[in-house]
């Protein structure tokens, strides 16, 4: 088959570096170019030229903006060109971003093209006035959600929610695809007086990291040596309010800002971890849930959004928007570390867990293409 995936930028793709992950792995566009499938990402540029190359066996072209309001919302330069160009068998377009996916739409009922569409999130990130343009935007949303062919969720929480109950007829849930671990050989044992608290993800407001910090002022009194490492990068202005309601509760000595972390860095840190701590307010799945599953790391998850179903059991789970309730199963989880009934839970989650690291999502994808033509 000859697919075309159009999204708002390049997936996080690195020209000169095929090895780094990118969205275009998460997604499935590398595991369908590897089951033989004429793959191409058309999607935005941040230079103001074309540009075309192959990586790991998928064309990219970008294309810089026409017409730019925001980052995520703007009009690429001879896009229905380009894509009318492409000939593709099936377009994919993907809804993290505005008029990408909707002249996407546009072009394939012109042309009589199947058109999948997938979306990511709840579109309840971001500040208050963000909060307000997406309700508006999810107002409009609804008079283009009914002629997509086929629209897929990457959760069952996705799907469910009442604001897309009108694609659900013709939905199904095809799940990210994850990296398997970078094992650096044999795991260090954590020791009792190692109490190595684990987040990793983006500061913002909707990953909840600001209830992290307040709940290990509980979690200090009962367990000194604990210490919490945030690994992840943010906006300047969010990362400092997370710095302060540090100092305010005297956590500066057991608090440590890492920054973002990638490859075999970010491969030991995890592999020192005594638990994980994933707080969002809301998330459409939770792939580092499965990334902490994949490496036998305790989980303590919030009551939120997706999490609960990524986690599939194996994982602490704590009252949204509680630290006072984080901070007890952050203590319940290092004082239940190394013993036998939780690491029967880790190699039970390990084990829930590989699926995701298949090839699965290009095999489901190929499902959902093949009904369409």
């Amino acid at each position: 088959m000859n697919i075309v995936h159009t999204y708002i930028d390049n997936m996080y793709i690195d020209q000169n570096d095929e090895s780094k992950h990118s969205f275009a792995q998460k997604w499935g566009l590398v595991s369908l170019a590897k089951r033989g499938h004429q793959v191409t990402l058309l999607c935005g540029s941040r230079t103001d030229t074309r540009q075309e190359f192959i990586w790991n066996n998928i064309k990219v072209i970008q294309l810089p903006s026409k017409i730019k309001l925001t980052n995520s919302t703007k009009i690429l330069k001879n896009f229905t060109t380009e894509l009318k160009n492409l000939k593709p068998d099936i377009i994919h377009t993907h809804h993290y971003a505005s008029f990408i996916p909707e002249l996407s739409l546009l072009h394939a009922k012109m042309n009589r093209i199947p058109i999948v569409l997938t979306i990511h999130n709840s579109f309840t990130e971001g500040s208050v006035p963000m909060k307000i343009l997406a309700s508006i935007y999810l107002t409009a949303m609804q008079l283009f959600l009914p002629f997509y062919d086929h629209t897929t969720f990457i959760s069952k929480y996705l799907q469910n929610k009442w604001r897309f109950k009108l694609v659900k007829n013709k939905s199904s849930v095809v799940y990210n695809q994850i990296p398997a671990p970078r094992y650096l050989g044999t795991k260090e044992i954590i020791t009792q007086s190692a109490k190595n608290i684990l987040y990793i993800g983006r500061l913002s407001h909707q990953k909840g990291v600001d209830l992290l910090i307040k709940s290990m002022k509980e979690v200090k009194k009962q367990i000194p040596s604990a210490k919490l490492q945030i690994v992840g990068n943010g906006s300047e202005k969010y990362t400092n309010k997370l710095k302060k309601i540090c100092k305010i509760n005297h956590l500066q000595d057991c608090i440590e800002f890492l920054g973002y972390k990638r490859g075999t860095e970010k491969a030991k840190i995890y592999q020192n971890s005594s638990t994980m701590i994933i707080p969002s307010r809301d998330e459409g799945f939770g792939n580092v849930i499965i990334e902490g599953l994949l490496n036998k790391i305790p989980l303590v998850i919030a009551n939120n959004g997706a999490l609960p179903e990524a986690a599939s059991g194996f994982a602490t789970i704590f009252k949204k928007n509680n630290p006072a309730e984080l901070a007890k199963s952050i203590i319940k989880s290092l004082n239940l570390h190394g013993s036998k009934e939780q690491l029967e839970t880790l190699e039970q989650g390990h084990n829930s867990a590989i699926k995701f690291t298949t090839e699965k999502i290009a095999i489901d994808l190929e499902q959902v293409y093949t009904s369409l033509l």
